[in-house]
Order: C-alpha cells, then structure tokens, then sequence
C-alpha cells in the first residue's frame, strides 16, 4: 500500500498576533525541502531553544496555498486559531 504526502506550496511562520514574519517554498523544482511545519520552523529558527521558546510564546508555523500566500504576507488574511486538539484524535 502506498502512501501520498501532500504539502503546501509555502510554509510561513507567524508571530503570536498572527503577522508574517518569514516563508518558504515546501518544493523546489520538483523535491520536496520541508516535508512538516517542524523541518520550516527548524529552517527559520535553527536553534532548539529559540524555537522552543518560540512555541511557547505562540509563534506557529503555518502551510499555505500559492492563491493566499500574498494576502497572508500582506496581513489581509491571519491564521486561525490553533486547534485544541489533533484530527481524529
């Protein structure tokens, strides 16, 4: 059985009121460079204390659509809120 990984055009981290603060492609001509939204964050914030530090004070690292991109980095849309608990969970 096979399984297929989808990811998002673009990974953007956020600062705990929801501005952009950085962006990254998921796929670069074809390969996939971040698979999670932990291998960006580990991207923009390469130290594990900072990013731990990071979370704690709300910062998320969000997927986001090529359409949305631009009003996302502009501040027209904000990410949601995050979800109390996982999917299915």
């Amino acid at each position: 059985m096979s399984s297929t990984l989808v990811v998002p055009d673009f990974w953007m981290l956020f600062d705990p009121e929801g501005k952009a603060d950085g962006s990254t492609r998921a796929v670069v001509q074809g390969e996939i460079r971040h698979a999670t939204a932990e291998s960006a964050h580990e991207m923009f914030t390469p130290n594990k204390r900072a990013r731990e530090r990071e979370k704690r004070q709300g910062w998320r690292v969000i997927g986001v659509e090529r359409a949305d991109w631009n009003d996302y980095w502009t501040g027209v849309k904000k990410p949601g809120p995050e979800p109390k608990e996982a999917p299915g969970a």
